[in-house]
């Protein structure tokens, strides 16, 4: 009886075992395209960045000197309120 009871605990063995291993070789492989997924994104978002620097320089480059400044103050500058307070 045991003879017969070895064989099929060994076959059990095995499929549990194969189970387990793509279990976790699903979970890696997902691991694995979040990590390209959030690498895309920050790589996307770097480019987008990169793009805004150049378009904001060479906005800069055609101004006549000084006026970078004033347009800086005029768009981000504190401004006086009416009547000398805050």
């Amino acid at each position: 009886m045991i003879d017969t009871i070895i064989p099929w605990l060994v076959g059990a063995g095995f499929m549990l075992l194969a189970v387990v291993g793509a279990f976790f070789r699903g979970k890696s492989t997902g691991k694995e395209e979040v990590r390209q997924d959030v690498a895309a994104k920050i790589n996307q978002q770097a480019a987008e960045a990169a793009k805004v620097v150049r378009d904001v320089q060479n906005e800069n480059r055609r101004l006549p000197p000084g006026a970078a400044a004033d347009l800086l103050h005029a768009r981000w500058g504190m401004r006086k309120q009416p009547g000398g307070g805050k």
